[in-house]
């Protein structure tokens, strides 16, 4: 899993070795957005075809629904992806 760091310029990043990646997520996926209390949305919808922002977010906190471009400090978790589920890698949902 290669994580993303998003740089300025929109569905730019770097990942851990320094090379350029583009951001994407689908349908599932859950965008976490800050750093010390992080925003947890998850994503409904995604209009571009290869994947890139903006997403479509329903925020967990509260079920509002907005058309996001993440920033630098947002990433992506993909529905596959245990993580702030309780699961571990292998344990069905």
């Amino acid at each position: 899993m290669t994580v993303c760091l998003c740089v300025p310029e929109p569905g730019s990043c770097k990942d851990s070795e320094g090379g350029e990646v583009a951001m994407r997520a689908q349908v599932g996926d859950r965008l976490l957005v800050g750093h010390d209390r992080p925003r947890i949305g998850l994503v409904i919808g995604v209009p571009r075809a290869d994947g890139q922002p903006p997403y479509i977010i329903k925020w967990l906190s509260d079920g509002h629904i907005a058309m996001v471009f993440p920033d630098q400090y947002s990433r992506i978790v993909p529905a596959s992806h245990p993580a702030g589920t309780g699961l571990t890698a292998g344990e069905a949902t």
